[in-house]
């Protein structure tokens, strides 16, 4: 389990893509098969949140936990899914005039 989790952060950390997974770490579907199910079940906030808060403690911070007030207003994150966001990539702008060369 623990080559699974560093295959994992392996990943992450480097930005590469799955098929580059070293062959030191256990096959690519059981490493993709574990982070899946780990983010889908939520245990990787869970594991960040627990060790920011342990680093905080160690630096002698408050914990983020106890610097928020329950039921607090909170920023939302969810930018959502209306119909005026159709597309999911980047906005790329338009060429203007002044951009295009002339002959």
């Amino acid at each position: 389990m623990r080559d699974v989790l560093n295959a994992s952060l392996y990943i992450t950390a480097g930005g590469c893509a799955w098929r580059l997974l070293p062959t030191c770490f256990p096959p690519v579907s059981t490493v993709q098969r574990y982070f899946y199910a780990w983010r889908n079940a939520g245990l990787l906030k869970v594991m960040n949140t627990v060790l920011v808060m342990n680093l905080r403690e160690i630096k002698g911070r408050v914990p983020m936990a106890a610097m928020r007030a329950p039921n607090s207003a909170m920023p939302s994150l969810d930018r959502g899914n209306g119909r005026s966001k159709l597309s999911k990539g980047r906005i790329r702008p338009k060429a203007s005039r002044s951009s295009r060369v002339s002959r």
